[in-house]
């Protein structure tokens, strides 16, 4: 047996989920700078989805969408190294979305490699005569990749509300004429 659903109730169901839809999504960004012990400097950022992680919670790796630093100065291998998010195995970001509490990361490109260590801390190295301590140092969040927000104009939305209030004066006079 198929059940019956009116008009009205579709239109209400369709409105519903117009209105608990993720519109309120937002990617932030971070960014941060550092400084090395042989005289390193660089700068870098990384962007992940506010829904997905609350505020005042850690920032896993799996829950970045993007992701770059790079090394400049000092003894740097050829001058520059820049580690994106492919290169990176493990972060320390405690907590979004100021990282108050630490900002770490740990990775590999190819050449150098980064390894975490005390807060805001890691070491970066070449295997070779490279070798500095760098310190993160976290910088600002913004709002990252912002969205415009598909909206209908006023005569849109006064079409809509007066559609629906129709629809429901139908049903009920329908309901009425039946009983």
């Amino acid at each position: 047996m198929m059940t019956k659903h009116n008009l009205y109730r579709l239109l209400s169901l369709f409105a519903l989920l117009l209105f608990i839809s993720d519109a309120f999504a937002i990617e932030l960004r971070h960014s941060f700078t550092f400084t090395g012990t042989g005289g390193e400097t660089g700068n870098g950022s990384f962007t992940w989805d506010d829904t997905v992680v609350a505020d005042g919670n850690p920032l896993p790796l799996g829950n970045i969408i993007s992701g770059s630093l790079t090394i400049t100065g000092g003894a740097t291998p050829g001058g520059s190294q820049t580690f994106t998010l492919a290169d990176w195995t493990n972060v320390i970001f405690t907590n979004t979305p100021n990282f108050a509490g630490d900002l770490n990361i740990a990775g590999n490109n190819g050449v150098a490699t980064l390894t975490t260590l005390i807060p805001y801390t890691a070491l970066a190295s070449d295997g070779g005569a490279w070798t500095t301590t760098l310190t993160f140092i976290p910088g600002a969040t913004t709002m990252a990749n912002p969205i415009a927000v598909p909206l209908l104009d006023l005569p849109a939305l006064i079409l809509i509300v007066l559609l629906i209030a129709m629809t429901g004066l139908w049903q009920i006079k329908r309901h009425r004429a039946v009983n």
